[in-house]
């Protein structure tokens, strides 16, 4: 019989982000479904995060439970100079995990995370720079990364992003792509800026003109007390509604039932994108923007100025029709195929736990 490993799953979960939340799923069931048992860290047990997985709540006590750890997903090397609470708080556990680890020579790997293309001494807080140096192996999901793997002596390479890869784990949507009716999506976090401001005059306009569309408007990381943070227009309206998406498979279900998503965060596109749902990035950061440059999607990524953009798209006869049509074909599958293989390489780590584990019970007897 297999010895089966108790795999702890570590990354920004649980703080209400949706994409996050996503790949903690995605790389707990690879673990499932490799026969070891996954046991997830989430501090707050405010999201939906009912998978059959277990869930630790206790640094100590989730280091007591598990064999290794794997990192999976995040920007867990992008620089942050100043860090709201909820990243301080992620920051403090990261810190007690790598001083916990190496008190019990736990292995660590890392998958699918990210950083901001800087050289390991920008990183800070230093505790990611601790991290990339502790790794025993780690998948970069950015190219800009890859230089990082010298400068800490850690073995890597990169694959594109894990939650390309989300169509393929989880179910999405029956709802009825023939439909007459477009069913647009909307998950925009705007400032107070004038242009912002202009923005949301013009979302309002759009829905009150376009009766023949359904607007659906998501947030995806609601605030402490529950409510919307994103962008929402006049629900009394008949054609708008609103949701707010914590649970992976509801939110995989949205995405997935949609013509068009309009958003700010870039994996709620990853995720549509996965389901083959065109998406428009507006006022996206700048990691989005190399997103869609290197998948041949730039025309999809609009900036804050790009107000006369929304304006065109649904006011120009056959404007939105035409964006559906161009964004829904499909992304190249060799970006798909290649993300899969973080799975094969978190496979391969764990084999190659179980075997060090093996030839050192070995040489004890």
């Amino acid at each position: 019989m297999t010895p089966v490993l108790r795999v702890g799953i570590f990354g920004f979960y649980s703080y209400q982000n949706l994409g996050d939340n996503v790949m903690a799923y995605l790389f707990s069931k690879c673990v499932k479904d490799d026969g070891h048992d996954p046991i997830v860290y989430a501090k707050r047990r405010s999201d939906k995060m009912d998978w059959g997985f277990k869930i630790c709540s206790d640094v100590k006590e989730f280091i007591e439970s598990v064999d290794v750890v794997i990192f999976g997903g995040g920007g867990l090397l992008i620089p942050r100079q100043q860090p709201s609470e909820v990243v301080q708080d992620f920051n403090d556990d990261l810190g007690l995990i790598l001083e916990y680890t190496k008190e019990k020579s736990i292995k660590l790997f890392a998958f699918s995370i990210g950083g901001a293309g800087k050289d390991i001494d920008e990183i800070v807080p230093v505790a990611r720079q601790e991290l990339i140096r502790r790794l025993n192996y780690v998948t970069l999901r950015n190219r800009e990364d890859l230089k990082l793997l010298a400068q800490a002596n850690t073995e890597g390479e990169f694959l594109d992003d894990v939650v390309w890869t989300t169509s393929r784990r989880i179910s999405g949507s029956r709802y009825d792509k023939g439909r007459s009716r477009l069913r647009v999506g909307l998950n925009i976090y705007l400032g107070s800026s004038r242009r912002s401001r202009l923005a949301k005059r013009i979302l309002q306009i759009v829905t009150r003109i376009r009766k023949d569309i359904d607007f659906i408007f998501y947030e995806i990381n609601p605030k402490k007390d529950g409510h919307f943070g994103a962008f929402c227009a006049n629900l009394t309206q008949d054609n708008c509604s609103s949701k707010i998406l914590t649970d992976v498979e509801d939110a995989c279900g949205e995405a997935s039932s949609l013509d068009l998503l309009i958003t700010t965060r870039l994996h709620f596109g990853v995720i549509a994108m996965s389901y083959g749902v065109p998406c428009i990035a507006y006022s996206g950061a700048e990691k989005t923007k190399l997103l869609y440059k290197r998948i041949n999607r730039s025309s999809f990524f609009w900036r804050i100025g790009d107000i006369h953009k929304l304006l065109f798209l649904f006011l120009f006869p056959g404007a939105i029709q035409k964006i559906v049509r161009d964004g829904s074909e499909v992304i190249n599958p060799v970006i798909v195929e290649n993300a899969m293989q973080h799975y094969t390489r978190l496979s391969r780590s764990l084999e190659g736990v179980l075997g060090a584990s093996s030839r050192s019970v070995h040489h004890l007897q």
